[in-house]
C-alpha cells in the first residue's frame, strides 16, 4: 500500500508544476478527498472472476474533472489489475459539483479509491 501515497505524491507534484507552466491547467486536489464533492457515484461491479476467486482488494482511480465537473479522464495508479477496468469504468460516471478557486470554476486532478470486498 506504499504505492498509494508515492503514487498520490508524484502525482500532486506533477499538478503543481503544470499549473506553474499553465495556470489554465488542471489542479490537483489534495488533504481532502474528491469523493465529497460528488454528486453522482456509481460503484463498480465485482468482476466475476474475482467473485468466484473470493478476491478483495482496493483501486486507485485517478481522475480530471472540467469546470462544470465531468470527469473527462480516468486512469488506474494502483491496485489489483482483476478490478480495473471496472473500477475506470465506473469513475468515468461520477459527476461531481464544480470546484471554485477564487470565484473561478477550475479543472482538477483527484482521486477515487474503490474497495472490493467479500
Amino acid at each position: 500500500m506504499g504505492n498509494i501515497e508515492a503514487a498520490s505524491e508524484l502525482t500532486k507534484r506533477e499538478g503543481q508544476i503544470r499549473h506553474e507552466l499553465d495556470p489554465d491547467s488542471p489542479r490537483y486536489i489534495y488533504n481532502r478527498t474528491i469523493q465529497g464533492k460528488a454528486i453522482f457515484r456509481l460503484e463498480p461491479g465485482y468482476p466475476p472472476a474475482a467473485k468466484s476467486a473470493r478476491m478483495s482488494g482496493t483501486v486507485v482511480v485517478q481522475v480530471r474533472i472540467d469546470k462544470a465537473g465531468n470527469v473527462v479522464a480516468a486512469k488506474k495508479l494502483c491496485g489489483p489489475d482483476i478490478f480495473s477496468q471496472a473500477s475506470i469504468e465506473a469513475a468515468q460516471k461520477w459527476r461531481f459539483a464544480p470546484t471554485v478557486v477564487d470565484g473561478i470554476a477550475v479543472n482538477v486532478i483527484g482521486t477515487i479509491r474503490f474497495n472490493f470486498k467479500m
